[in-house]
């Protein structure tokens, strides 16, 4: 019956727009709907730095166009919203059975018009305003007005640059194998280079000696993720034995529940991705020798003239490369940080079903007090690192980006770690981003072809 309410339902649509407009219109939906997402994700980067978007639905609108300029990401969609089928207990039909059924009718549209939707409105732009306004109150609320408010038109530019040192650090660091190991610049100020030509050539050798890891890469990432998957299933264990939940072994690719053990075998595991980082380090050496060699050509008058466009970012490279220092002294915390929170969130979930039971309240207990503890202690260590770029407020710390509000002591504490190391992996890829677009662009400067280090997937 509730399946059928929804063919019902697309059948009076199709009576307005005919059988050929509904397959357009659902996919439509689609790409509005990731666009959404996007949109909001960008807000929420925008409020780690005092700000709003102050036009909700024409910043999707952005995302939308951007995602449809993306062949494979629509046709994920498209394939996403099509291919699905409608299994027995299913409350609605499968967006394919849907589009079916729609064009399977085979009714002619009554309204034909190409205009857009907007013009229904005298002022569609000032309507969006007032209710992106009403949306921030309604999530945000006395706290709106705290925020500036950025145009459309700066987010829009804001998101093309963050996509261009996107792409600039997945071609720089070897796309994401590395970008998540916590690396750093290995000097804040570079001499710079005197000699241009000995400078340019050391960037060469720099250069190659990425090349040449290239394709090693792949295998280290995926043996040191392996490593470290097999350990948080450990210590995931060892939380459910310490909560007193019953599971099996088996379920965490272990072959033991006993206590003493699986610490035994943390400990060998952890030992073991240290190891596997440690294979790494050739190719984080490579990675700060190119940047190393590119700042310091650029830090040459003769270079530094001719970068214009990236002058802001060669003046701000030792705050950016001091963030990435002080975020790679401290990356165990976020590490920590993360899992206590995954842990958390765990325990949580099965909160109403273990209420009674002493070793789980005090195992939650426990979980709360040391992840709280954990973010004072980064917030702590990051307090006096300045923030390294532009922030409504002004000047502001990284332990004030990543924790705008005092950590709470209590299960909202998954929400608080949660949200500053969101904020804080943010800030680590947008650092890289910047460095990356600049390196990038000192080598074209120098007549360099720009070269894609990017890592896929290993199957």
């Amino acid at each position: 019956l509730s399946r059928q309410m929804e063919y019902n339902a697309d059948k009076h649509q199709v009576q307005v727009v005919g059988s050929s407009g509904f397959r357009p219109t659902y996919l439509r939906m689609g790409v509005l709907d990731l666009a959404g997402q996007a949109a909001s994700a960008q807000v929420n980067d925008l409020i780690s730095e005092g700000r709003l978007a102050d036009d909700f639905p024409a910043l999707t609108h952005v995302h939308a166009v951007r995602i449809e300029r993306t062949e494979d990401v629509r046709l994920q969609i498209t394939r996403n919203m099509l291919e699905g089928r409608t299994r027995l207990f299913d409350t609605h039909p499968s967006g394919g059975d849907r589009v079916r059924h729609a064009e399977h009718l085979r009714i002619e549209p009554r309204m034909k018009c190409s205009e857009p939707a907007r013009n229904l409105f005298p002022d569609f732009e000032e309507v969006s305003k007032r209710a992106t306004k009403s949306f921030y109150e309604a999530q945000l609320g006395d706290r709106t007005t705290t925020f500036a408010m950025m145009s459309t038109e700066d987010a829009a530019a804001g998101l093309a640059t963050a996509e261009q040192s996107a792409r600039a650090a997945a071609r720089v660091l070897f796309g994401e194998s590395v970008i998540g190991f916590g690396i750093t610049p290995s000097t804040v100020n570079p001499a710079a280079t005197a000699d241009v030509e000995a400078g340019i050539a050391a960037l060469k050798q720099a250069r190659e000696k990425s090349r040449a890891l290239q394709e090693s890469v792949a295998s280290l990432a995926e043996h040191y993720d392996r490593v470290f998957d097999k350990e948080q299933q450990i210590r995931t264990a060892l939380l459910f034995s310490s909560a007193g939940i019953k599971y099996s072994p088996d379920k965490f690719g272990v072959s033991t529940a006993d206590t003493k053990d699986l610490v035994l075998l943390r400990q060998s595991t952890g030992q073991e991705r240290a190891r596997a980082r440690d294979a790494m380090k050739p190719v984080f050496a490579a990675i700060q020798e190119r940047v190393e060699a590119a700042i310091a050509l650029a830090s040459n008058s003769e270079i530094s003239d001719r970068l214009t466009d990236e002058e802001a970012t060669l003046r701000n490279y030792p705050a950016i490369a001091g963030t990435l220092q002080k975020l790679e002294e401290n990356w165990r915390y976020l590490v920590d940080l993360g899992v206590n929170a995954q842990h958390l969130s765990i325990l949580a979930a099965g909160a109403e079903q273990y209420a009674e039971k002493e070793e789980f309240n005090k195992e939650a207990e426990r979980m709360v007090r040391e992840t709280h503890d954990v973010l004072q202690r980064l917030c702590g260590r990051l307090n006096q690192t300045p923030y390294p770029f532009e922030h409504a407020h002004g000047p502001v710390s990284v332990a004030e980006y990543a924790a705008p509000t005092k950590p709470r002591a209590n299960i909202n504490i998954i929400s608080d770690a949660g949200g500053a190391l969101q904020r804080l992996q943010t800030l680590y890829g947008r650092c890289w981003g910047e460095l990356a677009r600049l390196v990038e662009r000192v080598e074209g400067v120098v007549g360099l072809p720009e070269m894609d280090l990017e890592v896929k997937e290993v199957q």
